[in-house]
């Protein structure tokens, strides 16, 4: 089986600690074995009710289990280590992630893998690359780190279908010296932000990101382009 990434992330008690002893954890079941640790790093919360800044860090392993049985093995550890899960974006002591399974894709009714949002996420994405960085993303055919490089951009430039008002208030929230809303086009663009599609699955093809059908549309944009816009500080070894 494929070697697996996974993210680990927490702003609610010790993490650090809570986030080594996850890894003990997950080194220590027969079937897995972690291969390596990304360094810890200190990222904005994501989410109106997120709480404090997180942590964040990444490891990988090699892993002789079915998909759903390491994902089942993830949420087992986070359950021991107090984990609850109260609302969607929350605060929480610890948070393993499924990112990637070599260059598998897989779709099932509880697991998605790739992880849907892990190329946006510089959270995710920073912490990858120092272990993985020259993984690919099986459905863009892009390595991690070219991923996280793509988001540096200044501005970034973010298409956003719809309704020309929903791009009009998006732009009067944001920075345009870090974020330009624009409308889809031929140009290049490093997000594009999609109220009627779904995730696009050609391979090298747009990074795209489904916004829900909501009243809050603008709130949900905005907590997206926050994950791709920070800039996460690395905080060193732990």
């Amino acid at each position: 089986m494929p070697d697996a990434l996974i993210a680990l992330g927490g702003n609610l008690g010790d993490v650090a600690s809570i986030m080594n002893e996850a890894i003990e954890l997950l080194d220590a079941h027969p079937q897995v074995a972690v291969t390596a640790k990304s360094r810890l790093y200190s990222t904005q919360p994501v989410g109106i009710e997120a709480g404090e800044p997180f942590l964040n860090s990444a490891v990988t392993a090699n892993v002789d289990l079915e998909p759903v049985e390491l994902l089942n093995l993830l949420q087992q550890i986070e359950n021991q280590l107090g984990r609850k899960r109260l609302k969607h974006w929350g605060p929480r002591s610890i948070d393993l992630d499924f990112i990637l399974l070599g260059q598998d894709v897989v779709k099932l009714p509880r697991l998605t893998v790739p992880h849907p949002a892990c190329f946006y996420r510089r959270f995710v994405l920073d912490p990858s690359c120092d272990i993985a960085g020259d993984w690919i993303h099986p459905q863009f055919g892009k390595s991690l780190t070219e991923l996280r490089d793509s988001l540096q951009a200044r501005p970034l430039v973010v298409a956003l279908d719809g309704d020309n008002s929903l791009r009009t208030e998006l732009a009067k929230s944001v920075d345009p010296k870090i974020i330009q809303i624009v409308e889809p086009s031929k140009h290049a663009t490093s997000l594009y932000l999609s109220t009627s599609g779904t995730a696009n699955e050609m391979l090298g093809g747009p990074q795209v990101v489904p916004i829900p059908l909501t009243e809050k549309q603008v709130e949900y944009a905005k907590q997206i382009l926050v994950a791709a816009t920070d800039e996460p500080e690395v905080l060193g070894e732990f």
